[in-house]
This record gives structure tokens, C-alpha cells and sequence, in this order.
């Protein structure tokens, strides 16, 4: 009876295990394809939980005074910079690479500035990234 309640315990932590690793495993998951456009940022929750909703024409993460970014499929980002809500410019001397690490991050190099970032959620047109412990909520471009 002993060993018979070791197995179904062991049968029950094996199950259990599997389960988290397939589900973390689907939640790495992040695709170039659908990350391709142009990303700006409506929200910003800083470190002390102050929600700032704009506008961040003088923040620059991924270039100077650009704090949208265009996403490609090849793996390269542009900064873009926002002049009005019609008007934009591509930054291309800043452009850079990004890569998805497994960690649930996305690694930005070449460009202006190197960092990385936690994707917190990537799902239709939301995009948010924990940079410098700042969370950056981006929606798609329409």
C-alpha cells in the first residue's frame, strides 16, 4: 500500500510538471511575423505606480526623442518619432536589432541605446514591456 501511494504521488508530480512546462513554453512563444508595425506607447505605470498617459514625445527609449519603435520581420527596429498625431518620422540612422530571448525578454541592440525588457503582454494590438522597471503599454498602429 505503501509504494502504491508513492506512485500516484509521483504520477500526480510528473502530470503536474509536464503541464507547466507545456504551458510556459506556449507562453514563450513570441512571433516576428505578428510583431511587424509600427509600436506606440499610450501608457506609462512608473516605479512608484503613477499611471502617465501622455503625451512621451521627449522620452527616448529607442532613439533620441523617439519613443515609438517600427518592428520588422527580419529581426531590425526603427525608432519613430511623432511630430502630430498625422505626421512621423523614421529614424533609420539609430535602427538597430532585437532579438526574443526564452526568458519572456526582447533584447535590443546596435541601435542608439542597448537594454532589455520583459514582455509583460503580447496579444492582437497591445504590446507592453517592463523597461528600467517601467511599464510601457504600446498599441498598434492603425
Amino acid at each position: 500500500m505503501k509504494y502504491f501511494r508513492l506512485a500516484i504521488w509521483f504520477g500526480v508530480m510528473i502530470s503536474f510538471l509536464v503541464s507547466c512546462k507545456k504551458d510556459s513554453h506556449e507562453l514563450m512563444h513570441f512571433d516576428y511575423e505578428k510583431a511587424a508595425d509600427i509600436w506606440v506607447p499610450f501608457e506609462i505605470v512608473d516605479e512608484a505606480g503613477t499611471i502617465h498617459s501622455g503625451p512621451f514625445t521627449a522620452n527616448s527609449i529607442f532613439g533620441a526623442y523617439a519613443e515609438s519603435v517600427q518592428l520588422n520581420r527580419d529581426q531590425t527596429f526603427i525608432p519613430v518619432i511623432w511630430f502630430n498625431k498625422d505626421t512621423l518620422i523614421l529614424k533609420p540612422d539609430e535602427s538597430g536589432n532585437f532579438e526574443y530571448l526564452p526568458d519572456i525578454k526582447l533584447r535590443f541592440t546596435g541601435g542608439l541605446f542597448d537594454f532589455e525588457c520583459d514582455i509583460i503582454k503580447f496579444e492582437g494590438d497591445d504590446l507592453w514591456l517592463k523597461i528600467f522597471e517601467v511599464l510601457w503599454k504600446f498599441k498598434r498602429q492603425p
